[in-house]
């Protein structure tokens, strides 16, 4: 099994890796500075689409590996509406990270790109789970089949981007 660039430079460029140990300091600091980072971009994408929509949104609170965005909306919000604000956080994360990702091939974003497509991205695509962003689409009338698209084809994209990543460096 060949090592990829993905993960060998990555781990020595964090201090995660040095001489074939690895480092606790390293791992706390993905730990530390990671998860708030992509919640809150995270959670931005949301305000930005309960402005859009003629919401206030408020300042999102993060709660480390969790955000919550305050909002009041003087008129209840479509199904579509519901859509477009709960999906505007997974879609924040994931434009986010493709401009990380493609930014620089050997930069710790790229790193930072794979935290966002498999934190902030993906597992709020999953309308069928209690709690995430897709759910409370679909319990607020989205159509499930359009989440069920949406669900396989953000995931058909990372899949993608990353099964490149690792075909190239083999």
């Amino acid at each position: 099994m060949a090592k990829t660039k993905l993960v060998h430079n990555y781990a020595e460029k964090l201090g995660i890796r040095k001489k074939g140990k690895v480092s606790i300091l390293g791992i706390l600091f993905l730990a530390l500075i990671f998860p708030p980072a992509a919640t809150y971009l995270h959670e931005i994408g949301h305000v930005i689409a309960l402005k859009l929509l003629g919401c206030e949104a408020y300042t999102p609170t993060v709660y480390f590996y969790f955000g919550a965005t305050p909002y009041n909306c003087s008129e209840p919000l479509s199904p579509l509406g519901w859509a477009i604000a709960a999906y505007a956080g997974p879609f924040m994360a994931l434009l986010v990270g493709l401009l990380a990702w493609f930014y620089n091939k050997d930069s710790l974003l790229r790193l930072f790109a794979l935290f966002l497509f498999f934190y902030g991205f993906l597992p709020n695509l999953v309308w069928q789970m209690k709690g995430t962003d897709a759910y409370y689409a679909v319990v607020h009338g989205f159509s499930p089949f359009y989440a069920q698209i949406i669900m396989y084809g953000g995931l058909v994209l990372v899949l993608y981007l990353v099964a490149k990543e690792v075909m190239e460096d083999e």
